[in-house]
């Protein structure tokens, strides 16, 4: 690593309302934090390969829509991480936001299918539910309060997820439900340690292990497998004859296929 890069890089002085652990221009005079930046890229593969599984098994928007917005939950995490200025925190946090928020719809949708009100309304709520959090978020800088805010709609979702597994014909999809919990865990392990423990980690006799980067990693992988259950649950609630075929080393990466 070297040592003699300058305190501000190419993008000037920090602007985020947050400066992770990761030694700034440490690799490159144009890229803040690189591991961090770098590893964006797999929340961003995650999101393009859910959405090819959404198109192929020809699924509603809503499930296409959600994989996208995983996508440029990566876009905007490599140009926060790369810049570290405030407008690009915000393409980050938005995004993870409406992801967030539309999840929520595809896991609830089917509860207010039948009600055409429930059903019109609800994504036109969600939206501006998440658009005007954002723009307070962006006025405010609430780094706390998207941080929890953030953690209340996923531990509702991942709630979801583990009480819809119990429907009819959806077991063989909880090991890919599993993987996502326990690969979360871990995530949140690593954000935590990076996040609370900097200073240790900085000062200490181990090279910091870049936790935020893991962060990105595991829950890209999480991600994948919650979009895999999602997918499975919604071909057979719509009757369609479907199998996961796990593929790669000991099987761990999976694919949803109409048969």
């Amino acid at each position: 690593m070297a040592n003699d890069m300058p305190e501000h890089g190419y993008w000037g002085p920090v602007t985020a309302t947050i400066d992770w652990c990761e030694e700034n221009y440490a690799w490159s005079y144009f890229i803040a934090e690189f591991w961090n930046t770098v590893s964006s890229l797999a929340i961003f593969l995650a999101g393009v390969y859910g959405w090819f599984m959404a198109v192929a098994d020809d699924l509603e928007i809503r499930f296409q829509v959600s994989q996208l917005l995983v996508a440029s939950v990566g876009i905007g995490s490599a140009c926060f991480h790369c810049t570290l200025r405030h407008a690009e925190q915000q393409c980050d946090e938005t995004p993870m936001v409406l992801a967030m928020l539309n999840w929520f719809h595809e896991l609830f949708a089917d509860t207010w299918e039948s009600n055409r009100f429930l059903r019109e309304a609800m994504p036109v709520l969600l939206v501006v539910y998440g658009l005007g959090f954002a723009l307070l978020h962006n006025m405010y800088r609430w780094t706390t309060g998207f941080q929890i805010h953030f953690i209340v709609w996923g531990l509702a979702n991942l709630a979801r997820c583990i009480y819809v597994s119990r429907e009819k014909g959806v077991d063989p999809a909880t090991v890919l439900l599993k993987r996502a919990v326990i690969s979360t865990a871990l995530a949140t392990f690593f954000w935590a340690t990076d996040f609370h423990f900097c200073s240790h980690l900085q000062s200490g006799p181990m090279p910091n292990p870049e936790g935020h980067a893991w962060w990105h990693v595991l829950i890209a992988y999480a991600i994948l497998q919650c979009t895999s259950f999602s997918i499975y649950r919604r071909c057979i609630q719509l009757g369609k004859p479907v199998a996961i075929v796990l593929k790669g080393p000991f099987g761990l990466w999976p694919t949803v296929r109409v048969v």
